[in-house]
C-alpha cells in the first residue's frame, strides 16, 4: 500500500475482504504525517491512499464505531485530533499546557434522540502532566460541545496507552477501557 518510512499502522476491516482501511504515520522530512489508506473491491478492487494530516503526528488509531484519533504535537504539547465519525470533520482539544497522548476514540453507535442523530462519544488518553505520575483520562463530548474530563485511572504509578472495548455479558453490552500499569 505505502513503503517509504511508515509507522504505527491500525486496521480496520468493516465488510471481510470486500472494504478495508489502514491509517499510519509516513515521516517526511522529519514530520510525522498521517494517511488513510482505503481498500474497496467495488467497482474496481484497488487501494486509495488519502492524506490526512500534516506535521508533528503520532499514534493514529481507529476508534470503535468507525472514529479517528491521533496524537498532534504543537510548541511541545501534546494535543488530540479527533472524529467520533471517520476522518471526516476532524476536530482539535483545546488544551493549551498539558499534554494528551495515545488518544483512542469511542463512539457509542446508537443515537439517543431521532432529532439529532449524533452520538454521544468519547476519547481516552494519558497524560505525563501531573506531577511525577502519569494517568489515564476521558475526555467527554455530547452534541458536539466539550463536557468533561475525567481521571480514570487515578492511582499510585504510572498508567499509559489506553485502549477501548467492548465486553459482553449475555445480553448486555459493556465498554472496557484497558491499559498498562507502571507495575504490571
Amino acid at each position: 500500500v505505502d513503503s517509504l518510512n511508515c509507522t504505527a499502522a491500525n486496521l480496520m476491516s468493516e465488510d471481510g475482504d470486500t472494504y478495508n482501511q489502514i491509517i499510519y504515520e509516513r515521516i517526511e522530512n522529519g514530520n510525522h504525517k498521517v494517511y488513510l489508506a482505503e481498500y474497496d473491491d467495488y467497482p474496481n478492487p484497488g487501494w486509495t491512499l488519502n492524506f490526512i494530516s500534516d506535521g508533528n503526528n503520532r499514534n493514529p488509531n481507529f476508534g470503535i464505531d468507525g472514529g479517528v484519533s491521533f496524537e498532534i504535537i504543537e510548541n511541545n504539547i501534546s494535543r488530540i485530533k479527533y472524529s467520533a465519525y471517520g476522518t471526516d470533520q476532524l476536530r482539535i482539544t483545546e488544551n493549551i499546557q498539558s499534554n494528551y497522548k495515545n488518544p483512542y476514540v469511542f463512539s457509542y453507535p446508537v443515537p439517543v434522540s431521532q432529532a439529532d442523530p449524533e452520538t454521544p462519544f468519547f476519547v481516552a488518553f494519558d497524560t505525563d502532566s501531573l506531577v511525577n505520575n502519569n494517568e489515564i483520562f476521558i475526555k467527554t463530548f455530547f452534541f458536539s460541545s466539550f463536557d468533561s474530563l475525567i481521571n480514570i485511572s487515578d492511582m499510585e504509578g504510572d498508567d499509559y496507552q489506553p485502549k477501548v472495548a467492548y465486553m459482553f455479558n449475555e445480553d448486555t453490552v459493556y465498554v472496557a477501557i484497558i491499559w498498562l500499569h507502571q507495575n504490571n
